[in-house]
């Protein structure tokens, strides 16, 4: 199986780095590029906020006094060419990015813990995208991909 950008996945036991600890929890995660063939930069959503009510807003936030660039997407909001929502309000926060190789996630597929909930809508895609280019918390490496995929999406 071929994992694509936008792909919403759902992972059972994902193991995690927290405060230094390796957590296993169920995890979503978005695929939100395909890198140098094979690679995936993938984002681990969370249900935890941390900033205040007034500041939260669907969609892209960066707030440069509080460190933090973030993509909201709004609880049962249909993100999903297929009709997903989150249930809780959900955070990608660009300073929580990874890369992975697709051989990772068929790792926890050929063990049944993955499976592929959806795929974001091409809007949707375009403006997470965006939100990540505009990040300063993602690293610099990924915004010269981030542009051209964006060009890409808009012709």
């Amino acid at each position: 199986m071929d994992f694509s950008e936008g792909d919403i996945l759902h992972i059972k036991d994902f193991k995690f780095e927290k405060k230094g600890k390796v957590e296993k929890k169920n995890k979503y995660l978005v695929v939100l590029l395909e890198t140098n063939n094979q690679k995936l930069l993938l984002s681990l959503p969370s249900s935890q906020i941390y900033i205040s009510n007034e500041k939260k807003k669907p969609g892209c936030i960066h707030d440069a006094s509080l460190d933090i660039s973030i993509y909201f997407f709004e609880k049962r909001k249909v993100i999903g060419k297929g009709g997903f929502s989150f249930s809780k309000d959900t955070f990608l926060y660009f300073a929580q990015v990874f890369e992975r190789s697709s051989e990772f996630l068929k790792k926890y597929l050929e063990k049944g813990q993955l499976s592929v909930l959806d795929q974001l809508t091409q809007e949707e895609l375009i403006e997470v995208l965006y939100c990540a280019y505009k990040s300063n918390l993602i690293p610099e490496v990924y915004k010269p991909i981030l542009e051209q995929r964006l060009e890409e999406l808009h012709q």
